[in-house]
């Protein structure tokens, strides 16, 4: 699903029902802190027909560097993902 697709749930904080709407089966659910140096990130992955967290991680890098935070958040679930489908 493209993320565009999910821009009209920004202020809804249910993964579930925001996944049942787009037809997705995991939904990544993340909140930022950002501080004056520094961003921390917790992000999780929620199985949308359980309900069940299969991943979860904080991590934070500098305040001035958000695309990092992009790049660690995306590899990190990919990573996640792999784990997810090897186990299956």
């Amino acid at each position: 699903i493209g993320s565009g697709a999910p821009a009209r749930y920004r202020d809804a904080r249910d993964p579930r029902a925001l996944g049942t709407d787009l037809g997705a089966a995991l939904v990544v659910d993340a909140t930022l802190q950002v501080g004056t140096n520094l961003v921390r990130v917790q992000a999780r992955l929620i199985d949308v027909h359980s309900g069940v967290q299969s991943w979860n991680e904080r991590f934070e890098v500098r305040g001035d560097d958000l695309l990092e935070s992009q790049d660690i958040l995306g590899k990190r679930i990919a990573e996640a993902l792999r784990i997810e489908l090897m186990t299956i």
